[in-house]
């Protein structure tokens, strides 16, 4: 009881002390504490709800981007973008140039055709060949070639004095001659070189594919073959032995000596 009176006396001393070297005391009006803790509650209740609803509109936005990725996450519709940076070619027309005229090219050019017709619709198919010595369109309108073209070009292929050539044909006249029948709603993407040896290096330096393929600006998958070739009842190339007649010079010759006997 002595220790409590005692303290109550210092610190009326120390109260009295303090005012006299002007000491100001404020009291605390607890309405205004009151009222700035309700601020900072509010101000935090604002944060939180901003917080929360930040958080809700993102969740949607990663709701609708897997819904326009077909519910895939973003990093896997990326890496399926990369993988289909250089999808397969499919092609949507076909173009078939018969430039011989013998019997052997003729049913080459019809097994093709036949084949073409059933892989697209039949006017996605234009068969061009040789009528009274000038190249004329038989089946279908070149206007609906559209989209990536496949060209087959049918004729026989031999060496002339180092020159790489279908039927008598060098490179240069063989792209002119694809390129006449080619529309601007289409898009050149393969070349079949239906002769024989077109992928062989006859004259040591190149081949007739390698020369076609120079011609054009942009890429073209160019195709050829390194033997004697000509397509199965399907319409399928395949390489022949001698047993066959295939798109060489000296076939000809010899489908003439059959004919003779």
């Amino acid at each position: 009881m002595l220790s409590i009176l005692k303290f109550t006396n210092e610190l009326k001393l120390n109260m009295r002390t303090m005012k006299s070297l002007g000491v100001v005391f404020n009291e605390i009006d607890p309405t205004s504490t009151s009222s700035s803790a309700k601020k900072q509650a509010s101000t935090s209740s604002g944060l939180q709800k901003t917080h929360r609803k930040t958080k809700t509109q993102q969740k949607t936005n990663d709701k609708d981007g897997d819904r326009a990725s077909g519910g895939k996450s973003k990093e896997q519709s990326s890496t399926k973008q990369d993988d289909s940076a250089n999808p397969a070619i499919k092609h949507n027309s076909s173009l078939i140039i018969q430039i011989a005229n013998d019997q052997t090219a003729n049913d080459m050019q019809k097994k093709i055709t036949a084949k073409q017709n059933k892989q697209y619709t039949t006017d996605k198919v234009v068969v061009v060949k040789k009528n009274n010595g000038k190249l004329e369109i038989t089946q279908g309108q070149a206007r609906n070639l559209t989209g990536n073209l496949e060209v087959q070009v049918i004729g026989h292929g031999e060496q002339v004095d180092g020159i790489n050539k279908l039927e008598g044909l060098n490179s240069d006249a063989v792209v002119e001659i694809i390129q006449r029948f080619i529309p601007q709603a289409a898009e050149l993407t393969t070349i079949f070189l239906m002769s024989c040896y077109s992928d062989s290096c006859l004259n040591g330096k190149s081949s007739l594919v390698q020369e076609v393929k120079a011609r054009f600006e942009h890429f073209v998958d160019v195709v050829g073959y390194k033997g004697r070739v000509n397509v199965d009842n399907d319409g399928n190339p395949e390489i022949v032995t001698n047993d066959r007649p295939g798109m060489a010079p000296s076939d000809i010759d010899s489908l003439n000596k059959k004919q003779m006997n």
